[in-house]
């Protein structure tokens, strides 16, 4: 038969365990400040993906460690106020609680285009020179 995913299984985040039901309420509960992070960074930079590379991903791994996204936040000037508050959002981010964020997890979209992009590159380029160069 088919395994159902319980509501109940514990995932580790950091120092945090948190388990399904309660990442689905907390969720529910940051639907909005994750609305607004995704409209802060694309009023900043323009697209999510853009600010992604700059502000999270600056060592361009393709993932966020908890440290990343606490710089990234800071730099933004996103809640400045409760650094707490901007952990518990990572944790809800984290869908498959590996502890780091992946741009699939906050942006599906940006992150399709990205590796549309990068695969282009690498269909059409020998390496970056020859990128540059033509």
């Amino acid at each position: 038969g088919r395994s159902r995913r319980s509501t109940n299984r514990k995932t580790l985040t950091g120092s945090v365990v948190v388990t399904d039901s309660t990442r689905n309420r907390q969720l529910g509960v940051f639907q909005l400040e994750i609305a607004k992070l995704k409209e802060l960074l694309e009023s900043q930079e323009g697209a999510c993906l853009t600010a992604w590379l700059k502000y999270f991903d600056t060592n361009g791994d393709d993932h966020i460690s908890r440290e990343e996204f606490m710089d990234g936040i800071s730099n933004l000037g996103f809640y400045q106020d409760s650094p707490e508050r901007a952990m518990v959002l990572f944790d809800v981010l984290d869908v498959d609680g590996d502890g780091e964020l992946a741009l699939a997890e906050i942006d599906s979209s940006q992150a399709r285009l990205w590796s549309e992009f990068r695969h282009w590159c690498v269909a059409n380029y020998t390496d970056t020179g020859d990128l540059v160069q033509r």
